[in-house]
């Protein structure tokens, strides 16, 4: 809000008499020079010299709030029994050079405001904010979560304290750092749990500190904090601080962005665990401590995948979900959304929407995957790395290519496979992963190769049936003794019973990993001059089909 400290920033050495009706000048839209004709207006700020307003002060109404700056380059008499309602500042400068002075911190102001409040509606705007907001306050800013993790900040490079060194090498602050910072906003003059603002000379960094408690329905959403270079007061400072920390709410509270931050320790919280920065159990539960959410007996992760991340509107989106998977924690992680299902039986399988659901995804060009359960946090990073692993490997082994919902017990035996690709790789550095297989599978492919027959298709569908003729008849759409047939040539070709569960496992192992050398890196296994894969990455290595 426009303010007297804003005004008359650099002048404070020439004010010679000041009497303020109050500290902010509300509701003040322009600025006029005070000639003898001008009918005083409240939303105006006067400027005159002193004799005009010798003329002019006494015949505003005390019931009217305005402004006036006055020139008085020369000594002169002061004005007696000047009306209450009348800011009255008198300057020892030039009339032009006082005009010129406010008239600039006026638009400068404005313009500054202005351009904070064109960002409330931008995806990225809080960071705008933060970068806006130092143009003219020129001290660090941080806006934090309610898990203290970063969400903006524009910190110089050659400002240090213990606070702010913290965030720049980990984006978060440790749990001790919160201990502490709690501590000393409750020893604050006017703390309670319902307080918004405070200013004091922290103890921890000996600066002179902002901060405002962003609430949602009583809980801390966001802390947003201002540290001054030194411990004194700066009322210019101040003002233009209380300006910034009223956009960045009015930003966290729109499109429902409270909603979501309110709970961000939890958010907070979970990107700790998928990067594996939380491994002490006592943090872990004390960190829980903090959470108003309950997580159920169990979980299972679920990761949303879109085909462009850069122009999502998180928060939209979050929204949607929270319908669909309601009384769940969904967070936004490196350009993919994470939700936490909750699961009060183990082996239950998660239920939602599928209808809407895949509205949804068609609509986004987005894939969902859906992980394996766990009632430990800690192992919450494995759990995460199959589910992102599986939107990968569902796009390429789907059998429906209009499928978007992949589980990973479905394309768990292809994760498997990738892994031992990973490993064989870094153990033989050779390329030809057809050899991690059985020989018997190469063998049938040569042999189907040859005389054109289906025998490696059989073989696959008689295992994957509990070698059950009947049940492989009705898939293949042929004659149980056509079955019979065939197996008993597979057999015989590769000298083997298959009676033997240890050689069916082999097998089964052998057949994903022929299919994933076929369509994942698009590969021919029968030949033994496949390129080099010795800096194979899966992740990176991605041959995706048109969709």
């Amino acid at each position: 809000m426009l303010s007297i400290p804003i005004l008359t920033r650099g002048l404070d050495e020439s004010i010679l008499f000041a009497q303020a009706a109050g500290q902010y000048l509300e509701g003040i839209t322009g600025i006029m020079m005070l000639d003898d004709d001008t009918d005083p207006e409240e939303q105006y700020l006067y400027i005159c010299d002193m004799d005009t307003a010798l003329k002019r002060i006494h015949d505003f109404s005390a019931s009217v709030h305005i402004a006036l700056f006055c020139s008085a380059p020369q000594k002169c008499s002061m004005i007696d029994n000047i009306p209450e309602g009348i800011t009255f500042i008198v300057f020892s400068i030039p009339l032009a050079r006082l005009y010129n002075s406010i008239f600039k911190a006026y638009t400068t102001y404005r313009s500054w405001i202005h351009e904070l409040q064109s960002y409330r509606l931008h995806e990225d705007g809080l960071q705008k904010m933060v970068e806006t907001g130092f143009q003219q306050i020129k001290h660090p800013i941080i806006v934090m979560n309610s898990g203290f993790k970063s969400m903006a900040a524009y910190i110089p490079d050659d400002y240090h304290d213990a606070i702010t060194d913290e965030l720049k090498d980990n984006g978060f602050l440790a749990y001790d750092t919160v201990r502490m910072l709690f501590n000393e906003h409750r020893r604050q003059p006017g703390y309670s749990k319902t307080c918004t603002d405070l200013e004091y000379v922290s103890e921890i960094t000996g600066r002179r500190t902002f901060s405002r408690f962003i609430r949602h329905f009583g809980n801390i959403a966001a802390l947003a904090v201002i540290s001054l270079s030194g411990s004194e007061e700066d009322p210019y400072c101040a003002v233009l601080v209380k300006d910034l920390f009223d956009s960045i709410s009015s930003f966290l509270m729109g499109n429902e962005r409270l909603k979501h931050l309110s709970n961000t320790e939890a958010n907070s919280l979970l990107t700790d665990l998928i990067e594996h920065r939380l491994t002490d159990q006592n943090e872990l539960e004390m960190r829980l401590k903090l959470l108003d959410y309950s997580f159920g007996k169990y979980y299972c992760p679920l990761i949303l995948s879109f085909g462009e991340p850069k122009d999502i509107p998180w928060n939209y989106v979050i929204g949607e979900m929270d319908q669909i998977f309601p009384n769940s924690l969904i967070t936004e992680y490196q350009g993919n959304l994470v939700i936490l299902a909750k699961k009060e039986r183990l082996f239950a399988a998660v239920t939602y929407n599928e209808p809407k659901m895949n509205n949804f995804l068609e609509s986004y060009n987005a894939y969902m995957s859906i992980g394996r359960c766990s009632e430990f946090l800690t192992s919450l990073r494995p759990l995460y790395i199959q589910a992102l692993a599986t939107i990968r490997l569902g796009r390429i082994f789907r059998k429906d290519p209009k499928e978007r919902v992949f589980k990973y017990d479905d394309y768990c035996m292809y994760h498997y496979v990738e892994l031992c690709i990973e490993s064989s790789i870094n153990t033989y550095q050779f390329g030809n992963m057809a050899y991690l297989g059985h020989p018997s599978v190469i063998a049938l492919a040569r042999y189907d190769e040859e005389h054109g027959t289906n025998l490696r298709q059989t073989l696959f569908v008689y295992l994957t049936s509990n070698c059950n003729a009947t049940q492989s008849a009705k898939k293949l759409y042929v004659h149980r003794n056509t079955i019979n047939y065939k197996i008993n040539l597979i057999e015989e070709i590769i000298g083997e019973s298959l009676g033997n569960f240890a050689f069916q496992e082999q097998l089964m192992f052998s057949f994903y990993l022929i299919e994933y050398i076929e369509k994942y890196l698009n590969e021919n296994p029968l030949t033994d001059r496949m390129r080099d894969l010795s800096t194979f990455n899966p992740v990176s290595y991605q041959p995706f089909r048109d969709d």
